[in-house]
């Protein structure tokens, strides 16, 4: 039981960073902005999900939650500069962004039982 709990956890947390730094550095312009923008965009929407158990895919699956959909309001997101949930502080410009956690996404994106 605690051994699912912290693997849920795990996934949970990786999938709310991948978030966090591809909606933080959408629109970044310096070098190490864009290689973490590209590295998180690469993970999301990779279709790798028999490559290793940890990629968006599986995590999404884990999780209940609808690949297709979690990637359009992760993409919403980015579109609008926001999602509603967390406000954390942008690290270059001091801008306010609003981030996801995945509370808050599985409130967006309809479970995957239901596909």
């Amino acid at each position: 039981m605690k051994r699912r709990n912290a693997e849920l956890t795990l996934r949970r947390a990786l999938l709310e960073q991948a978030i966090h730094q591809y909606l933080l550095h959408a629109q970044a312009s310096g070098r190490h902005g864009r290689a973490l923008f590209a590295e998180a965009a690469h993970w999301i929407w990779a279709d790798d999900e028999d490559a290793w158990p940890y990629s968006f895919v599986r995590v999404c699956d884990v999780l209940s939650l609808d690949v297709a959909a979690a990637r359009v309001a992760i993409e919403d997101g980015r579109l609008r500069g926001r999602l509603p949930d967390q406000r954390a502080r942008g690290a270059t410009h001091g801008d306010t962004m609003i981030l996801p956690t995945t509370t808050r996404l599985r409130s967006l994106v309809k479970p995957a039982t239901l596909r």
